[in-house]
């Protein structure tokens, strides 16, 4: 799947650019990044990040990944397990809502969630 594989590659560019920015002391304090529902549903997404963020040198909290209504709605279970999964290791996330795939409020409570964007339009 395209969509799979380009993400992984900008999901590890992104690291591996970021952790040489972090080593050479650019004040940049976090990166977000919204990754696709194929991407984050991946069984060993959790486990392929941890070891790029080793890689890259960089601290997981340097991470704000962006998750869509739509990846939270196609598995609720999966997605809160990956979120609880990467939250003791710093990573952040922010729900990204477009309003195109209802989220009830109570998925809000679950999830360990930093920021919610809403986009109006």
């Amino acid at each position: 799947m395209l969509v799979l594989q380009l993400s992984q590659l900008v999901l590890r560019q992104t690291c591996l650019q970021a952790g040489e920015w972090f080593r050479a002391g650019v004040p940049v304090s976090s990166f977000p990044l919204r990754i696709p529902t194929a991407h984050f549903l991946q069984a060993d997404f959790v486990s392929s990040l941890l070891r790029l963020l080793e890689q890259a040198g960089l601290p997981g909290n340097f991470l704000d990944l962006g998750v869509t209504e739509a990846t939270i709605m196609a598995d609720p279970e999966a997605t809160t397990k990956t979120m609880n999964s990467l939250r003791p290791h710093g990573v952040r996330f922010t729900v990204c809502g477009h309003g195109d795939t209802p989220l009830p409020a109570s998925s809000l409570r679950t999830l360990p969630v930093d920021t919610l964007e809403v986009v109006c339009s």
